[in-house]
């Protein structure tokens, strides 16, 4: 496995950047016993225009489809079914990419805590950069490591064309609260496609990946215990802390 990190137009943070993956309970002890980070598929994701932003780009590609009409270039007789075309081609598309999202850690969330602890079992892993990079060594597939852009529609901005990874890079403004770096893979393979029909797990060196795993703020002392037992059964030594958040 190797992070590819000189394909245009990820972002990649510098080394050193801090990340944290808030959890909950369950996707934590996934990761302890499978030792693997799980890439969701894409069409499986909440935010359903994951990887369809380019729908807010539809002014401009109509702009496109009549220019490209008057020069005998466009393959479709209407905008309709032009855009018709795109939208098949996002779903398809969306079947093809697997991601695993982190945020920039520059101090806790409450509002990400809040997300993830609604039941009052949330955790977090706290890892950076070089650590990601050093503990899929060993895993295959070939994945990439960027930040997420984020572009405010309302006020007139466009999203990125001209790339299979812009959508999976680019997110609406409305999310730019989370500070996101995501790991994502892109199947060509649609054997791979149909197999891995939720996601796919890249197996990790954990003690590599975490440096630290923070217990949230509303999630209750006997779950911390347990994490603690668990990771000694499993015999990986990671330190553990209750969250900073004072609530």
């Amino acid at each position: 496995m190797s992070i590819i990190i000189d394909s245009s137009p990820v972002i990649i943070p510098d080394d050193s950047t801090k990340l944290i993956r808030y959890l909950d309970l369950a996707k934590l002890l996934s990761l302890i016993d499978t030792s693997s980070l799980f890439l969701s598929r894409m069409d499986n994701l909440d935010d359903k225009f994951e990887g369809k932003m380019l729908a807010f780009n539809a002014k401009l590609r109509e702009k496109m489809f009549y220019a490209m009409k008057a020069d005998g270039l466009m393959p479709f007789e209407t905008f309709l079914d032009f855009e018709k075309s795109i939208i098949e081609s996002h779903e398809i598309f969306r079947k093809r990419v697997f991601l695993n999202s982190w945020n920039i850690y520059e101090g806790e969330s409450m509002a990400m805590w809040k997300i993830y602890s609604e039941m009052g079992n949330g955790i977090a892993i706290v890892s950076d950069v070089s650590r990601i990079k050093d503990a899929l060594k060993l895993s295959t597939p070939d994945v990439y490591l960027s930040q997420i852009e984020y572009f405010n529609h309302e006020s007139g901005e466009n999203m990125k064309e001209g790339n299979i990874i812009y959508p999976i890079i680019t997110k609406q403004i409305g999310y730019s609260y989370e500070n996101e770096v995501r790991i994502f893979h892109i199947s060509h393979d649609k054997e791979f496609i149909e197999k891995y029909e939720y996601g796919v797990y890249l197996p990790v060196e954990l003690e590599i990946l975490i440096s630290k795993i923070i217990i949230g703020p509303f999630t209750p002392k006997w779950i911390e215990d347990s994490i603690i037992n668990l990771l000694s059964k499993y015999g990986i030594s990671v330190h553990v802390e209750r969250s900073s958040i004072l609530i």
